[in-house]
């Protein structure tokens, strides 16, 4: 009898834990359509997707894999998806640690990997780049040709994350966000439509809201892209041997560094100057920056405040070649995706009290909160934006982030956590929501507040949109969505990632 039981009971659970009837006959169709690009598990190339993926979080197995080659399968998939009700997940480089962003559970992860076709116009003033490219082989290709593009910092990163959600950069203060810079998007809609959205066109609301606007809109399976010409590049990456007294010094010369007075009022430079923290053995790891110029100036008078520090080490210098030039951003902690990461952001306004502020805040959370998971790791960022950005983003012609730049620029106060047990999750999201809390109390109490959460650097509880266009975007953005998807295909069918519907 007993034996019975348990036999009935383990059916049960089987049953319960097998895909519904919509993904299968979802997977059923994209199989029977394109039986060459559809991958269930068990297969080399499903297995080798499901773990394509920055942070080890974010590994989920779905029921099938399709990697389209062409925006009409794209379209063609969508229908399938709609009219079988199944749910899907889009990828396209992966990075986003937010468990559900980049793959799902019982539903389709579309993976745009194939999807690498790049192409420079006759007169060299627009690039065109498949979702499904990494900027690794974009800067090289474009560099060759005398020009670039106003990418993401890191190579390993994909192009359609960085250009949907905005995108930091090197170039910022001259070109504004990264996405500020297509010039048009071919869009696979719900309904399995191609269009091409762009400022002059009939789908120019459509282009507005996905500069910003992610994933929540449709499946862009092309961007066209301004570029500018460049020569040699300055750059390199300063680390600095840790004491009280340094550190301090650092925090000096990063304080100076964001005031709109200081160095970066040249619009050519950019740093991201980064502090980590190994709580569980209290003590703080690095201090350094990470520096590019746009120009061939040995010693850019807009860092001489690190520069003349004395160094643990020191990689600045002029790069003709841009793969010389990457290699100073892609460490190996930044490229390795055998750990969990996490990230979370608050902004702060431009002014050097900010990064006073930010930093003992920090130092207490890390330590105090952390210091019990092993071999963990947790930075800080001061991802500077200046003003001069976001009125280069508004020269460009705007987007659905919207920020008004006689507001002055902000310091996004941007906290990356790395670790290896998953044991350990609920206490690092914990730590993280606590982190940006304590910020933004503080940050509100001292008048140095500014109210905008960077999407593609948002923790899992944070609501991007919410803040976009100082609280005025999202109702536009909810519109757009409902008159291209009027079924809701992405914000129901598509459940990882931020929503428009939710804010």
């Amino acid at each position: 009898m007993q034996s019975s039981l348990i036999s009935i009971l383990s059916s049960l659970l089987l049953v319960s834990a097998l895909p519904g009837p919509n993904v299968q006959q979802g997977c059923r169709q994209l199989a029977a359509r394109f039986p060459t690009l559809t991958f269930t598990p068990g297969t080399t190339e499903y297995n080798t997707q499901i773990i394509n993926v920055w942070s080890q979080t974010c590994i989920i197995e779905p029921y099938c894999v399709f990697e389209p080659e062409t925006a009409q399968q794209v379209a063609s998939a969508l229908g399938i998806f709609t009219a079988t009700n199944t749910k899907f997940a889009v990828r396209s480089g992966g990075h986003m640690p937010v468990p559900g962003a980049n793959s799902i559970a019982d539903g389709v992860l579309v993976s745009l990997n194939r999807m690498t076709a790049k192409s420079l116009s006759r007169d060299k003033k627009v690039a065109s780049l498949g979702p499904g490219l990494r900027w690794a082989p974009v800067y090289e290709w474009l560099y060759s040709q005398g020009v670039l593009v106003n990418g993401g910092r890191f190579s390993d990163v994909g192009v359609g994350g960085i250009l949907l959600g905005g995108g930091l950069n090197f170039w910022g203060s001259q070109y504004g966000w990264s996405s500020s810079n297509v010039r048009n998007f071919q869009v696979a809609l719900a309904n399995g439509q191609l269009v091409e959205a762009n400022a002059n066109g009939p789908y120019s609301d459509l282009f507005w809201a996905l500069k910003g606007g992610s994933s929540n809109f449709g499946i862009v399976t092309r961007f066209d892209v301004n570029t500018f010409t460049i020569g040699p590049i300055t750059g390199g990456l300063i680390q600095y041997p840790y004491s009280p007294e340094n550190h301090q010094s650092w925090v000096d010369a990063v304080a100076h560094y964001v005031e709109p007075t200081g160095g970066s009022s040249d619009v050519r430079a950019s740093m991201n100057p980064v502090t980590v923290v190994t709580p569980s053995l209290g003590e703080v790891t690095v201090i350094g920056s990470w520096f590019s110029y746009n120009g061939a100036e040995t010693a850019p008078a807009a860092f001489e405040n690190f520069t003349s520090m004395d160094a643990l080490f020191n990689t600045m210098r002029v790069s003709t070649e841009y793969s010389d030039f990457q290699s100073h951003f892609d460490l190996p902690d930044i490229l390795d995706r055998s750990n969990r990461h996490l990230f979370s952001v608050t902004a702060m306004k431009a002014k050097a009290e900010s990064v006073y502020l930010a930093n003992p805040i920090f130092l207490e959370h890390a330590f105090e909160k952390l210091k019990n998971v092993p071999n963990c790791t947790t930075s800080i960022n001061y991802a500077l934006v200046t003003q001069n950005w976001l009125a280069a983003s508004r020269r460009a012609g705007g987007d659905s982030i919207d920020l008004d730049p006689a507001k002055g620029g902000f310091v996004q106060m941007s906290i990356e956590s790395i670790w290896e047990d998953e044991k350990y999750d609920a206490q690092v999201n914990q730590y993280s929501r606590e982190l940006i809390a304590a910020f933004d109390k503080a940050s509100k109490a001292a008048g140095l507040h500014y109210p905008f959460t960077y999407i593609n650097e948002a923790g899992t509880s944070q609501t991007p949109f919410s803040t976009y266009g100082d609280g005025k975007s999202l109702g536009r953005l909810r519109n757009i969505a409902h008159k291209y998807d009027p079924n809701g295909v992405f914000q129901k069918l598509v459940p990882g990632g931020f929503k428009v519907s939710v804010g």
